[in-house]
């Protein structure tokens, strides 16, 4: 590092050398520390909606950096060992032993932020078919709008789908659960669907006048919600 100016006004040159120092920023020169920190772009989705990851790129918070990084992996079709996940520090390298990718990021000063410090993102595994990564919930977040559609699609079209878009095969069981918490999300879970059947019968009543409409329903226990019976509905003739 070259120092220029007098006491008062120093600017910082960084060689190569700098940078280079403590691949996590252990042992590295402080000012150095406080450049990685302060330099780098803030994460904005592509317009081709894909994910991408580089060094100084900087997140609105650690969870933010998690789902990117997620979604970058499953992306480009590769796994990650979490080396080190914590608050203060998150180390991922490839799950395939000898791939030299691997990416280090970490909080920046006097914030929530999230910044990729250091990234090599080079990688050459052969890329995965079948992930780990790709689970139910994840399944269920990124095909949401495919449910809202089409609550009734089929697993085979999901499986379709999504080894089209991702490269990737899913059991059935995975889709299974992902159409199911996707749904639940959009429509509510049985509990909630039940308990706006009474809503339903009032307004079949004020809309269809005439509308023979009853809701019939068990409880055992009174501390406990009643059990639901029998729907019935009979319009006018």
């Amino acid at each position: 590092m070259n120092l220029k100016g007098d006491d008062n006004s120093k600017v910082y040159e960084l060689n190569d050398d700098d940078w280079s120092v403590g691949s996590d920023s252990e042992g590295e020169n402080p000012i150095v520390t406080m450049f990685r920190q302060m330099v780098g772009n803030v994460y904005m989705l592509r317009p081709d909606g894909k994910s991408y990851l580089c060094n100084g790129l900087i997140f609105d918070n650690v969870i933010n950096y998690r789902k990117v990084l997620l979604d970058y992996a499953i992306e480009e079709g590769f796994g990650y060992i979490r080396l080190k996940n914590e608050k203060d520090k998150i180390i991922m390298h490839c799950a395939v032993e000898g791939c030299p990718w691997r990416i280090h990021a970490s909080p920046m000063l006097g914030g929530q932020n999230f910044q990729v410090k250091t990234y090599n993102e080079e990688y050459t595994c052969t890329k995965l078919t079948i992930n780990s990564l790709v689970t139910a919930e994840w399944l269920s977040l990124k095909f949401k709008q495919e449910f809202k559609d089409n609550s009734n699609i089929y697993v085979a079209q999901m499986f379709a789908k999504v080894k089209l878009r991702y490269g990737v095969k899913v059991k059935n069981s995975i889709l299974y659960r992902a159409k199911n918490k996707a749904l639940s999300r959009l429509c509510g879970g049985h509990d909630e669907s039940y308990s706006k059947l009474h809503k339903y019968r009032n307004i079949l009543r004020i809309k269809n006048p005439g509308t023979m409409v009853q809701v019939m329903a068990k409880r055992n226990d009174l501390s406990k919600n009643p059990t639901f019976q029998m729907f019935f509905l009979s319009f006018p003739a």
